[in-house]
C-alpha cells in the first residue's frame, strides 16, 4: 500500500507511468481478492501467486529497471520508482509464502489506536508502566481479533495469575487469548467488535 500511495502521488505529475504501475497493483490485489473469495489455503495462494502474480511482478521490476530509471530521482515519479524498486526483493517473497500478505494494513490498523493515544501515553508514570501499557494494549487486541471478551479474559487471567506463580513457558502460553479460549468458549462474543 505504501507503494502504491507513492504511485498516487506520481499520477499528478506523470499519468501514463503512474497509471501503468497501478493498473498492475490493482492486478496483483484483485488474484489476492479470488484467493480470498475461493478460501484457498496457504499452499494453494502459493501456487497462484506463482502462475499469476510472479509474471506481475517481473514485469514491473523490469519496468523500473528500464523505463523507470529515465526519471529523475527529485520528481515524484522518480520518488515512486525509487521507494517500489529498494524494497521490491522483500515484496517478491510473498510469491514463496502463500501465508504472507501483500501490505501491511492489518498491522497499522492494529497500531492506530496506539498511535492516536501516543500523547496520552506520555503519562504513564515511567518506563514500566508505559511497558506494562503496551502488554495489556497487545492483549486487548490479540482478544478482538479472537472475538474474546476482553473483560471476560482479564478478569480471568489475573483472577488465576496467583496459582501461575512458579509455572512454565507452556503453561504460560495457555494463558494467551487464542490458548485461554479453547477452555473458555462462553467468553466468545457472538457479535465481533472490528
Amino acid at each position: 500500500m505504501h507503494i502504491r500511495r507513492h504511485w498516487l502521488e506520481a499520477k499528478n505529475e506523470n499519468r501514463k507511468a503512474a497509471q501503468w504501475f497501478l493498473d498492475r497493483i490493482a492486478g496483483l490485489y484483485h488474484i489476492e481478492h479470488e484467493c480470498d473469495r475461493l478460501g484457498l489455503n496457504f499452499e494453494a495462494r502459493k501456487a497462484e501467486r506463482q502462475a499469476k502474480s510472479r509474471p506481475i511482478m517481473e514485469e514491473m521490476k523490469k519496468w523500473m529497471e528500464t523505463e523507470g530509471m529515465r526519471y529523475s530521482e527529485g520528481s515524484l515519479t522518480g520518488k515512486a520508482v525509487t521507494y517500489a524498486y529498494t524494497r521490491w526483493d522483500n515484496m517478491m517473497r510473498i510469491l514463496d509464502d502463500g501465508q504472507l500478505l501483500p501490505d501491511n494494513n492489518l498491522a497499522e490498523n492494529e497500531i492506530r489506536p496506539i498511535t492516536l493515544g501516543r500523547k496520552n501515553y506520555m503519562f504513564c508514570g515511567n518506563h514500566e508502566s508505559a511497558g506494562n501499557m503496551c502488554v495489556i494494549q497487545s492483549l486487548l487486541a490479540t482478544c478482538r481479533n479472537h472475538d474474546i471478551n476482553p473483560r471476560l479474559y482479564l478478569n480471568s487471567v489475573i483472577a488465576s495469575m496467583p496459582y501461575f506463580d512458579k509455572a512454565s513457558r507452556t503453561d504460560l502460553i495457555q494463558l494467551l487469548p487464542h490458548k485461554w479460549k479453547e477452555y473458555h468458549p462462553g467468553a466468545i462474543m457472538e457479535t465481533p467488535v472490528r
